[in-house]
């Protein structure tokens, strides 16, 4: 039989049957001790470290002692219920995949557990971006008009031949090419 952790037996801790809940309870109490056994000894150990691989290695053995210890007592506020088994689990979890735990304190007051200025910041973004689309409708309706032979500012009058509006000089057709003198030609 392949053993499972403690984490996720705690997934089915309401349906555990009373022997399965004194196993997990005898593991939840090995993991303490054993916890506080590694910040013992590495508390101890930490008096005499002198190099930075020592203090490294200390500063591991604190850090595993404080997780098993944590586990195991996390582990036994689940069996005494004082929390949920599920909920225990699931927080060990989002802890060790750096994901936050559930929602509670002072995000849970906020709608959509989102801060005031996380909001406002997304309502800005989201009227730019309104902004931005319709630019781009605006600009694509114009162009429409354009290809389809529509009215332009150019051709207001309707005659061809017309120069816009505020220019009075007319277009006419172009002069005769200029006859060239008879003595211009020998050379």
């Amino acid at each position: 039989m392949v053993r499972s952790f403690l984490f996720s037996r705690l997934l089915g801790l309401p349906s555990l049957s009373p022997k399965a809940r004194q196993a997990l309870a005898l593991e939840a109490d090995a993991r303490a001790y054993r916890g506080m056994v590694l910040a013992a000894e590495g508390s101890a150990e930490a008096m005499q470290a002198e190099s930075l691989d020592e203090r490294a290695a200390i500063a591991r053995k604190l850090r595993e002692g404080s997780d098993l210890y944590a586990s195991g007592a996390a582990g036994k506020s689940a069996l005494e219920g004082e929390t949920s088994g599920p909920a225990v689990a699931t927080n060990w979890f989002r802890t060790q995949l750096s994901v936050g735990t559930i929602l509670s304190g002072e995000h849970a007051a906020h709608p959509f557990g989102i801060s005031p200025s996380h909001l406002l910041l997304m309502l800005f973004l989201a009227l730019v971006s309104a902004s931005l689309i319709g630019l781009q409708l605006f600009g694509l309706q114009r162009i429409r008009k354009l290809v389809a032979g529509g009215p332009t500012s150019a051709t207001a009058s309707g005659t061809p031949g017309s120069v816009p509006a505020g220019n009075d000089r007319r277009v006419g057709p172009p002069a005769p090419p200029a006859a060239a003198a008879p003595d211009t030609l020998k050379a």
